[in-house]
């Protein structure tokens, strides 16, 4: 389960992914796919996959124990390619926590 506090130690990659309407299912399908090879690797905390209601999105928030952990990842030819591939990610960059707030 991700974990979003601002004392976490963990490598967080937010991937915005741009799809017509009616290939958003078979994109979700897919990145589950990927997610469940990469969850096999050592370092790998979760992955969550959110779909926009309009269609045209699909955004995925991935939580590693660390840039070498996510590292070791990109650097099989399998997650070199998935990270690679132009035609599916659109916007995706690192973060960390900067705030949380609950009620």
């Amino acid at each position: 389960m991700a974990t979003i506090a601002e004392s976490n130690d963990v490598h967080t990659i937010i991937v915005v992914f741009t799809v017509d309407p009616e290939n958003q299912h078979a994109l979700v399908e897919h990145l589950r796919d990927v997610a469940a090879d990469h969850s096999k690797q050592d370092g790998f905390l979760c992955c969550a996959i959110h779909r926009s209601e309009d269609g045209t999105r699909v955004a995925e928030y991935i939580q590693w124990r660390s840039r070498r952990h996510w590292q070791a990842m990109i650097d099989t030819p399998a997650g070199s390619a998935h990270v690679n591939s132009p035609s599916f990610v659109t916007d995706a960059h690192i973060y960390e926590v900067a705030s949380v707030t609950e009620a």
